[in-house]
């Protein structure tokens, strides 16, 4: 498959099993290529495990497609030279820019070819900049999460499976400092009743809203309770210690119980019939 081809192989990585210059030399030969120490104007392609100050150097230049160890590894493995992707390619001659530009979108989804689960994955990494270390996609506001999920899904499934799109809450449960006074059954009924609201919050999320945890700051527009809330007045004064300096902002009370009601209808139930009072 690499007859008639030139490889020089410049670096390989250095994590733990990692392949040998030797090894990837010999992978070379035994293919029918010939391994050079050294680039020449001839050479098909320069293989590199790891970007080195001297891989960087020749990456710099432009003049020769760098790809990744991986590249020569799986034409090994499945006895077939294929053309360059995007994920193999370190920096890439002009000539193979522009092909690549016609293959693939700009994150290196093909056109044409047909997708894996391993191959989907990659995707996301790369397209979330996880690979490349910084975020290429902006963040999207939850309109257009909202006018995305819509064109995607239908307005009706994006509806009854992302309900709470655009809302956020916390969860209010009595606090351990605070004084408790229950025993035996009455204690363990209390909790599996906060076993149950923290329930209703992950669907809560599963249905597109965001739960805002103690530690994280910011306002929200509801905080759920469960049903044991001794008074209207333990949970205003913890609202008014999570908020900080936001403590005129006022979230709506409500029975955590309003969720499991709203997914049931479809819809986002009328709050006053699960307001928190004494």
């Amino acid at each position: 498959m690499l007859k008639g081809l030139d490889v020089c192989v410049m670096s390989v990585g250095n994590q733990p099993g990692a392949p040998t210059i030797d090894m990837l030399e010999r992978l070379v030969r035994r293919h029918g290529g010939r391994a050079v120490a050294n680039p020449s104007p001839a050479t098909f392609a320069i293989v590199a495990g790891r970007v080195t100050f001297k891989v960087r150097k020749y990456m710099e230049t432009g003049r020769w497609d760098v790809v990744r160890e991986d590249w020569l590894l799986r034409a090994g493995m499945e006895r077939q030279l294929e053309p360059f992707r995007p994920e193999y390619i370190l920096t890439a001659t002009e000539p193979t820019r522009i092909k690549l530009t016609k293959q693939y979108d700009r994150y290196g989804d093909s056109y044409t070819r047909p997708i894996t689960p391993t191959s989907f994955s990659a995707l996301l990494n790369r397209m979330s900049g996880e690979e490349a270390g910084n975020a290429l996609l902006p963040q999207l506001t939850d309109r257009e999460l909202m006018n995305a999920e819509k064109t995607l899904l239908g307005m009706r499934i994006a509806r009854k499976m992302r309900l709470f799109r655009g809302l956020t809450a916390r969860l209010y449960l009595k606090q351990d400092n605070q004084e408790i006074i229950v025993a035996g059954e009455d204690q363990i009924s209390l909790g599996v009743e906060e076993y149950r609201a923290q329930r209703e919050m992950l669907q809560f999320v599963k249905h597109g809203g965001y739960w805002l945890r103690d530690s994280e700051p910011g306002v929200v527009q509801y905080v759920f309770v469960a049903s044991t809330v001794d008074s209207l007045s333990d949970a205003e004064a913890w609202i008014t210690m999570i908020n900080g300096s936001d403590k005129d902002t006022s979230p709506m009370l409500l029975g955590v119980h309003w969720i499991r009601r709203s997914i049931e209808a479809g819809r986002l139930c009328d709050t006053a019939d699960f307001s928190v009072r004494d």
